[in-house]
């Protein structure tokens, strides 16, 4: 007796219930295994770092240890103090307005978003131009209808 394809696809379906989920096969052919030097276990009285064993790969038996950079200090300018004010003052007025706007009803919410999205809408043509001249990247007509 032959099965319909209906009978065959019910039958592979409950065949599958309460077994465990397939896994993709996964290449192999391509894949590498990367170390990494280890630092050395606390209370270690050597000076050098513990190197894990090395790695040898499928195709080819060169090692794959990769030593870690070496911390570079890092030196930032100052910030100029008149800087500084104007950001602290800008959060302050930012803290402010957060607080003025968590008291706004949903209708007072739904209309400053209305505003923004129309002024957004009104600028995308002029934004797309910037973007392109900027980037030297993109046609202007897809940058209009991406920010629509």
């Amino acid at each position: 007796m032959q099965m319909s394809i209906k009978q065959r696809l019910g039958s592979a379906q409950n065949s599958r219930v309460g077994s465990a989920p397939v896994r993709p096969k996964t290449c192999r052919r391509f894949a590498r295994t990367v170390r990494c030097e280890a630092a050395p276990p606390a209370g270690s009285s050597t000076s050098q770092p513990v190197a894990a064993e090395p790695a040898v790969g499928r195709l080819s038996g060169q090692s794959n240890i990769v030593a870690a950079p070496s911390k570079v200090e890092k030196v930032r300018d100052p910030v100029p103090d008149v800087e500084l004010a104007k950001l602290k003052e800008t959060l302050k007025k930012s803290r402010s307005a957060q607080q003025q706007y968590s008291t706004f009803t949903q209708e007072q919410v739904d209309t400053i978003f209305k505003a923004c999205a129309l002024a957004a809408n009104a600028a995308r043509i002029p934004l797309a131009k910037m973007a392109v001249e900027e980037t030297r990247m993109g046609v202007v007509e897809d940058k209009v209808i991406k920010n629509h």
